[in-house]
């Protein structure tokens, strides 16, 4: 199954590598800002250390989680189009700032669910990461959905699934390696066709 989703991702990317790389550079670079004002690295002793004040830290988590839940279902909704064949664009990116408070909710409720899990050891926390890593997706099909319901979902839909899943992302890896010796500029075209995979995938477990 993880060829075939593959090649139906990379079908779906012909002749639209432009403004998908677009919508994933606007996107990183824009969750990124508060991620730049949080962090400020010195050499202190020999050791590279964050010296950014504590207030400028809860300034830029802030604005990242705004930024974020700002545009992470627009995000979603591109690759769930993308790999439907469906007509998109860059505009695409903030179609869904109006279900901020929706992306929040779930963002939170599955950050804690998932760093309890993580508490307890790490294996938990991956997998209730992967019991919930469909919620976004079906918000956006879903547009009415609570995020507690769109999360009960997920895990429906991710029962006897999540090792699939899991088998997925880590076929990207030799890709993500690679990355690395090309400064991560291979990762401007390995995310957007990792991203149409993952939609491909939750295609493919709604259809059953």
């Amino acid at each position: 199954m993880i060829s075939e989703l593959k090649t139906k991702a990379k079908e779906s990317l012909k002749g639209k590598w432009g403004p998908t790389i677009a919508v994933f550079l606007i996107y990183g670079i824009l969750t990124g800002i508060g991620s730049s004002i949080s962090t400020k690295y010195e050499m202190v002793n020999g050791e590279l250390v964050n010296t950014a004040s504590p207030t400028l830290s809860v300034i830029g988590t802030v604005i990242t989680i705004v930024v974020t839940c700002l545009l992470a279902l627009g995000y979603y909704s591109y690759f769930l189009k993308i790999s439907r064949n469906e007509k998109t664009g860059i505009d695409e990116l903030f179609s869904k700032a109006g279900m901020f408070f929706r992306c929040l909710a779930a963002t939170i409720l599955i950050g804690l669910i998932v760093f309890a899990g993580c508490l307890v050891l790490i294996v938990p926390g991956i997998i209730l990461a992967l019991c919930y890593s469909m919620t976004y997706y079906i918000m956006v099909d879903d547009e009415k959905i609570s995020p507690v319901e769109a999360m009960k979902k997920s895990r429906e839909m991710m029962r006897g699934h999540k090792g699939e899943f899991f088998l997925l992302l880590l076929s990207f890896i030799g890709w993500a390696l690679l990355s690395v010796l090309t400064c991560f500029i291979l990762l401007i075209w390995l995310v957007p066709y990792i991203n149409t995979t993952q939609a491909n995938f939750y295609n493919k477990i709604k259809e059953g």
